[in-house]
């Protein structure tokens, strides 16, 4: 059999081939974080954002830190055919004087928000209807530790505005103008109730209140936590409230506080509601809602482990 020389080719051509290959071997530069940027309404002081489930149109949901998992409201559920798991039907736990709401394991498949789908949430079905009432409409459901967790969330009250990510420094500067922040590392009031908890100091003492975006009172002061600070006066000097929770309506006293710490700052007045009895809880003496956060950008880093008040 002959054998052939095979053709030498030019160097210039080598050279060009070995630049390719060169190109072609570097690593890509790594995609930029997406940040999903949302307008809210604050609704009765709830946060409330638009979002799809799938193809589905626009429902309302709460943004909520203080509920875990997540809650995607039954009758949605059912008629979207979300699989539910109504052979493990259990109580919600959380304020009210009555029973729990009855809850089912269930998910949040194919979120989508501002365009963005997010991978399915681990939520909770139950019937939500009388947070819907409270609201004025339909409630499909309240994004919770579940969606919250392994994200970045700012809430930018002042501009109504949620940016949503997994890296801070993508976020760039809130709308609103700050000039001064405080940044706290992410607690949880247990390792079974994944809630936020800080501190505020209010008549010279150290506080911790679980830290509620789902709340639209001030602040909730705890019987003990009453009792230890020496409010009681000012406590018989509130009006009669009612607030509704995961085990429904319960009976409160309303007032005001002045001159509450976080931090560097001081909030003049701070509305607050002292509660009537039944919660005790050692790692918190209370708990605070969107009335102590609404003039402040509140950044919640479950990436970095940060909770950042920014004012």
């Amino acid at each position: 059999m002959p054998i052939h020389r095979a053709r030498q080719i030019p160097s210039t051509i080598m050279a060009a081939i070995f630049l390719v290959a060169c190109q072609s071997a570097r690593v890509a530069p790594p995609a930029p974080a997406v940040v999903t940027t949302a307008p809210f309404e604050f609704v009765h002081n709830a946060i409330i954002i638009d979002a799809a489930i799938g193809d589905s149109a626009p429902h309302r949901f709460l943004l909520d830190c203080g509920v875990d998992p997540s809650v995607i409201d039954l009758a949605l559920a059912r008629r979207l055919g979300i699989d539910i798991d109504e052979t493990q039907a259990g109580e919600a736990t959380g304020a009210g004087d009555g029973a729990g709401l009855t809850v089912m394991p269930s998910s949040i498949p194919g979120l989508v928000i501002q365009g963005r789908t997010f991978d399915p949430i681990v939520a909770l079905a139950a019937d939500i209807s009388p947070f819907s009432s409270a609201l004025g409409f339909p409630l499909a459901g309240i994004l919770g530790h579940s969606f919250f967790d392994h994200r970045v969330v700012r809430i930018d009250y002042p501009a109504r505005q949620v940016m949503i990510g997994t890296d801070a420094g993508a976020f760039g500067p809130p709308v609103t103008p700050v000039t001064q922040r405080y940044v706290l590392p992410l607690r949880f009031s247990s390792d079974e109730e994944l809630i936020p908890v800080f501190d505020l100091v209010i008549e010279g003492e150290t506080v911790s209140v679980t830290l509620d975006t789902g709340s639209s009172g001030g602040l909730e002061l705890f019987p003990a936590a009453v009792t230890r600070l020496g409010l009681e006066d000012e406590k018989a000097a509130g009006q009669s409230t009612e607030a509704l929770g995961a085990r429904g309506r319960r009976t409160l006293t309303r007032g005001v506080l002045s001159h509450v710490g976080l931090g560097p700052f001081t909030i003049a007045e701070l509305p607050t509601r002292f509660g009537e009895h039944g919660i005790t809880d050692e790692a918190r003496d209370g708990n605070a809602g969107n009335l102590l956060f609404q003039d402040f950008v509140l950044t919640l880093d479950y990436v970095n482990g940060e909770v950042i008040f920014e004012q």
